[in-house]
């Protein structure tokens, strides 16, 4: 199987009538580039990621009050950065790693404005993962991001997930990793991931151009 090296889909431009994903992710680099991959392949929705930045406090209720100063109006912020209509959606992107009773926090925070969480315990390489396996992976030494990253990158995909091409394999993402998805209170179990829950709501916009791109390749 030989993927092309870029992107496979020209940007389109939005209408009156897209639908907009906002999406906060805890991470700054490997998160946002992997969602910015779906942007406006369809006219039909837009993802617009807001990605950790260096100096912010991007501790899960550190993104929440990131959110209300990007997403609320209030007499002090008047002109929030992004308007928000009923059919939009709101999602935090986060990893379970150490963060403990804070994403607890988070949830009960969300709750409050109908915002999403996609948790994936360790980390977002567990989402990753399951582009291209069907089936948990082994847990021995798995217990830090940095052994996940090394994981991705030595044993599952060969010099490491580019999010240039590999996103396209999302739809089997989904697949399997709702197959393998348990929680307990709520929360998802180590190795397994809520990211589908998210993919399943904007890859129904996408899905057409990603299956035709798919049939040339696979």
């Amino acid at each position: 199987m030989i993927l092309p090296r870029h992107r496979l889909f020209k940007r389109r431009e939005p209408t009156k009538d897209t639908k907009v994903f906002i999406i906060f992710c805890e991470g700054k680099s490997d998160e946002p580039r992997y969602f910015r991959y779906f942007n406006m392949i369809d006219q039909r929705v837009k993802l617009e990621i807001i990605a950790a930045k260096q100096e912010s406090n991007n501790t899960p209720t550190g993104l929440y009050e990131r959110a209300v100063e990007s997403l609320i109006s209030t007499e002090t912020n008047p002109n929030p950065q992004y308007a928000v209509n009923d059919k939009d959606e709101v999602w935090f992107v986060i990893d379970t790693d150490k963060w403990g009773e804070k994403i607890t926090e988070l949830r009960q925070l969300c709750e409050l404005h109908g915002w999403q969480i996609a948790q994936s315990n360790l980390c977002f390489e567990v989402w990753l993962h399951y582009h291209f396996k069907s089936e948990l992976p082994d847990f021995e030494g798995m217990e830090k991001s940095k052994n996940w990253k090394a994981y991705i990158n030595n044993e599952v995909v060969k010099g490491g997930f580019d999010p240039r091409k590999y996103p396209i394999f999302i739809p089997f993402a989904i697949e399997n990793a709702k197959l393998n998805y348990t929680e307990t209170d709520g929360m998802p179990d180590f190795g397994t991931t809520q990211v589908f829950q998210l993919a399943e709501r904007f890859y129904p916009y996408v899905k057409d151009d990603i299956e035709k791109e798919l049939a040339k390749i696979t």
